[in-house]
């Protein structure tokens, strides 16, 4: 083997690189605290690292998407709480103006009060978010959810129909908010009106409404409408004219009215355009004047423009999709109903007066009064009911209608006789007086007993109250209920990347100990090559010759 001088000075020199080399990455290690500084150093520790950081990233995300939710939420959860405030007021209100004697002014004030809440709940349930989103608006969280209807006089939600969910997990999604329609809408009614005319269902609003509208003597008579349950916000796309069938009431002794509504090919792009091409069909259809479309909510809506029993409205014919794409059914119908102040007797009728007649009288909101005899045995009581309906009838002025129109009996369940007023819209009353025998006694009407529309009304909205009420408290339970599955979530993310992070420092973070150990032995020995080096640089072979 043959050796140099160059050959000995170069591998003395590799040497000392390399030891230099090595010092190098313990001196970056302890710089920064990492164990292995590139993948290739441990390719296995390389990739659980990925992993784990990957892991705690996505945890950390979950816990800006927990606390987003748990904003709203909570943000919610006090609007909630104002609005049941003021649903308590309402009911104080209520109480009030029904029990206890008080003047006109008195009942203004109420009416001002009241007002002043419709507008306060409709002002919460269009409450913003911190980042300008509407929070009870579901998936069109930019869209104004409840929105004043200026042909209903009363509010309408236009907000989405789903509620926008966060992921707070891998697997679980929670909501950030719930929909103003299901807190402030669809609340479960005792109103003969609404239960007749809207499927005994109405708004806070609207129930709001007509306590307003009784504290100052106005009643609304109800009217026939039909409301479709398909989500138009967007409108529809007619490529070919499309028709539907509209039967509306054309006042007694006349039939109803019947035509076909034209819609005219068209791209509508929202529900407003698509209301107003039905209403252009209307207007050029026999039905002109009788019935109208408007927008209610998100929705589609026909209302008969006759009020009263004698309302009534039906939509049919289905041939080119209209009905479904409006969310009707084939043949859907409504009638609408009269309204008034009632009275319910006790107990049930009896049927058989020929041996012990009775005689009482009924007086109406304007003084017409109607004798009223039964003096016969009778087959069964809405036998009953009829010879008195009969007899008010005959007692009105000259005519076949009578006080038909004014005043009614009706049977209601168990038996019990119903005595109503009917309104046209102002104040109504009905009263009943014992002439003769017992009837009064025995079927559990008091003597001169009244009864008026503000008392039927504002029991009614009293009722109503106390469904909005629990429909409200089971939505702030629900709201309550995220809050806290919100708050457990964000304590297991926490444990969990306290976690990660702890096999992560196992993995990839230096043992300081070790480390400056090793430094000092490589540092040594690297001086220690530099010095070797120094000395045997200048010699070579020809020293030893």
């Amino acid at each position: 083997m043959r050796i140099s001088t160059a050959w000995g000075q170069h591998t003395t020199l590799s040497a000392m690189l390399n030891q230099q080399a090595r010092l190098s990455t313990t001196q970056q290690q302890l710089a920064s605290g990492i164990k292995n500084l590139t993948p290739s150093d441990d390719p296995v520790s390389a990739k659980k690292v990925l992993d784990l950081n990957q892991g705690i990233e996505r945890t950390e995300q979950y816990i800006r998407n927990v606390s987003v939710a748990e904003s709203r939420n909570t943000l919610e959860e006090t609007v909630l709480d104002s609005a049941q405030e003021l649903y308590y007021r309402a009911q104080e209100i209520t109480i009030a103006a029904k029990n206890a004697p008080l003047s006109n002014a008195d009942l203004q004030s109420f009416k001002q009060d009241v007002d002043m809440i419709i507008d306060n709940l409709a002002s919460l349930a269009n409450t913003r978010g911190p980042n300008g989103e509407y929070i009870f608006s579901g998936d069109l969280s930019k869209t104004e959810p409840v929105v004043y209807n200026p042909i209903t006089k009363s509010y309408d939600y236009e907000g989405g129909i789903n509620q926008r969910k966060i992921a707070i997990d891998v697997t679980n999604q929670v909501a950030d908010g719930e929909l103003a329609s299901n807190v402030f809408f669809g609340v479960d009614s005792v109103s003969d009106a609404v239960i007749e005319t809207d499927d005994g269902k109405r708004s806070i609003f609207d129930t709001l409404k007509a306590l307003s509208n009784a504290l100052s003597g106005k009643y609304e008579v109800p009217k026939a409408t039909l409301t479709g349950d398909a989500f138009l916000k967007y409108g529809a796309v007619y490529s070919a004219d499309a028709t539907f069938n509209l039967e509306v009431d054309n006042s007694p002794p006349a039939a109803n009215a019947t035509d076909t509504i034209t819609i005219a090919a068209g791209n509508y792009d929202n529900i407003k355009d698509l209301v107003a091409a039905v209403n252009k069909g209307i207007g050029l259809s026999a039905l002109d004047g009788k019935v109208e479309a408007h927008v209610e909510g998100n929705y589609i809506q026909f209302d008969s423009l006759t009020e009263g029993a004698d309302s009534f409205i039906k939509i049919s014919d289905n041939t080119d999709g209209v009905l479904t794409n409006f969310g009707f059914t084939d043949g859907q119908l409504e009638q609408s109903i009269n309204i008034g102040a009632s009275m319910t007797s006790k107990n049930p009728l009896a049927i058989s007066y020929a041996a012990s007649p009775e005689t009482f009288q009924l007086i109406g909101s304007n003084g017409e009064l109607a004798e009223i005899t039964l003096d016969q045995d009778y087959a069964d009581a809405k036998t009953v009911v009829d010879a008195i309906n009969t007899q008010i009838a005959a007692a009105g002025p000259a005519g076949p209608a009578g006080y038909d129109g004014i005043m009614g009996a009706s049977l209601g369940d168990n038996g019990v006789l119903e005595l109503h007023s009917i309104s046209s819209g102002g104040s109504s009353s009905i009263q009943i007086e014992s002439t003769h025998g017992r009837f009064l006694r025995d079927t559990g009407f008091d003597e001169s007993q009244t009864a008026r529309i503000f008392d039927s009304e504002s029991s009614d909205v009293l009722e109503d109250l106390g469904a909005a009420l629990d429909k409200l408290i089971n939505a702030k339970s629900g709201v309550g209920g995220r809050v806290k599955i919100l708050n457990n979530q964000t304590t297991q993310h926490e444990d969990f990347i306290l976690n990660m992070q702890t096999v992560l420092s196992d993995i990839q973070d230096l043992d300081y100990a070790e480390a400056i150990s090793r430094f000092e032995t490589e540092l040594l020995s690297l001086q220690a090559a530099q010095k070797s080096f120094a000395k045997v640089q200048g010699l070579s072979l020809f020293n030893y010759l």
